[in-house]
């Protein structure tokens, strides 16, 4: 039992390592990677005691463990976006590691040396629970781990209530290490140092999931969904849940063919982000917008009727045709077409669009710069 804590501590850090190895971006991970290898290296320290003089390797172990629970719940901070006090956080480090060295050479007293290792490690885990608190309602994964530094952060106190039974504050070097508190602690550090090891793991392989089907849904040019990606969210949602009131967008930005062909494709492409970020930018939360492929998009307004619609893309129009898109002459107006029409109820989306569709070759056959929309009483001359 003495080797297993830094035995699986080592294979921790070394898994957190090769993770890294194949996902560099993820710069949190070498931060737990030296925190758990920093805390083996501490056990190791105080059971072998390789410190030459005396008292060495009850400070360097303490001060290890600190150090070690300050990065591997820095790391997990640093992965949600979080940052630390480094200085604050120095400042308590050097604070714990001066108790320790206080309570060895000038006040020997196993217990203090104890509460305080014990409660600044705790302090460690459970500010880091605090400030990571918002984690439960994200993903299963994150709210597992948030769990996991929570219990890290609590056990210490139980271990510390053990000292009075198990312990006698003049204990020092194989007494302790051949304690029972030793024995009972160190198991329930390497079960615990395990689990959060692998929901860090675990953590780090649903984001890469979720990261490729978000790069398999999404466009790679405008960052709008694809036609897969459409597809995968309206599989998501029941039939039930389709609102009738849906309405259906089709857009066309007028002549881009020729954009392409006066300015390039590299202005063209421009164009697109700059176009498509507008319509994004347009719509509500629950509202999708999709590129279909080239200059085509879908718009899907949800529980938005067909006059609902047209008022809303008529603003758009107006919006588009007034914004100056980067790369075109001064001169240049942008404009873009519109048909709009109805989600029936059981209807194939495919089928929808192809009905909106047919109302965006109206808008284009009729002049262009226009919205035309499927059995609606707004005006076709509404302006926003």
């Amino acid at each position: 039992m003495k080797f297993a804590l830094p035995a699986i501590l080592l294979l921790v850090s070394f898994f957190l390592c090769s993770v890294w190895f194949y996902s560099r971006e993820r710069k949190y991970l070498l931060i737990c990677a030296a925190g758990f290898l920093l805390v083996a290296f501490g056990a190791i320290v105080q059971t072998v005691e390789i410190i030459p003089f005396r008292g060495g390797s009850t400070v360097v172990s303490g001060f290890c463990y600190i150090l070690g629970s300050q990065l591997m719940t820095g790391g997990v901070l640093y992965r949600s976006g979080k940052t630390i006090n480094i200085f604050i956080y120095s400042l308590i480090i050097i604070l714990i590691t001066s108790g320790i060295v206080y309570f060895y050479y000038f006040d020997n007293n196993l217990f203090a040396r104890i509460y305080l290792v014990n409660f600044g490690v705790a302090a460690f885990f459970l500010i880091a629970v605090f400030r990571l608190r918002k984690l439960v309602w994200e993903t299963s994964a994150d709210r597992i781990l948030l769990g996991c530094l929570f219990l890290v952060g609590i056990h210490f106190f139980p271990k510390v209530l053990m000292t009075d039974d198990t312990l006698n504050k003049d204990m020092h070097g194989a007494a302790y290490l051949n304690s029972t508190y030793w024995d009972v602690t160190s198991f329930w550090s390497v079960i615990l140092g395990l689990i959060l090891g692998l929901m860090i793991i675990l953590a780090v392989g649903i984001e890469v999931i979720a990261l490729l089907k978000r790069d398999r849904d999404t466009d790679v040019l405008t960052g709008l969904l694809n036609r897969r990606g459409l597809m995968n969210r309206l599989a998501a949602i029941s039939e039930e849940k389709r609102s009738r009131t849906d309405s259906i967008i089709m857009c066309d930005i007028d002549y881009f063919k020729s954009i392409n062909d006066r300015y390039g494709h590299t202005v063209g492409d421009r164009v697109l982000k700059q176009f498509a970020g507008i319509l994004a930018g347009s719509i509500g939360e629950r509202d999708w917008a999709v590129r279909l492929g080239g200059e085509e998009f879908v718009l899907i307004l949800h529980q938005k009727s067909v006059g609902q619609a047209y008022i809303l893309i008529e603003r758009l129009r107006n919006e588009i045709e007034e914004t100056f898109f980067d790369g075109l002459d001064d001169m240049h107006i942008l404009t873009c077409s519109f048909g709009i029409t109805k989600l029936r109820h059981q209807e194939d989306i495919w089928a929808v669009i192809d009905r909106a569709d047919k109302q965006l070759f109206k808008a284009k056959h009729g002049g262009r710069n226009r919205t035309h929309a499927e059995e609606t009483k707004v005006p076709l001359n509404y302006s926003g």
